[in-house]
């Protein structure tokens, strides 16, 4: 819930300063993190296998999900960057 939230909270503001159809376009590639936040778990099982042996059962979820929020952090940064200080 909180990575959704941060989405849209980002989508909300730069819709209302550059346009809906501008920030939907500029948002689209948040999907992919989204993805490995909520599907952690499935996306796991195959990484285990791609990974070579240095995942396992008990850290490929965790590596998963943190590498999503890594990614959702950092372009959410980059689309907000002038809130930033």
């Amino acid at each position: 819930m909180t990575s959704l939230a941060l989405v849209a909270g980002s989508l909300a503001r730069y819709a209302m300063t550059h346009g809906t159809g501008f920030s939907v376009r500029g948002h689209a590639g948040l999907i992919f993190p989204l993805v490995l936040i909520w599907l952690a778990e499935e996306l796991a099982e195959k990484a285990i296998d791609a990974s070579g042996g240095w995942l396992t059962p008990s850290n490929a979820d965790r590596i998963v999900r943190l590498v999503g929020w890594l990614w959702l952090i950092v372009m959410l940064l980059h689309r907000n960057r002038d809130l930033l200080p």
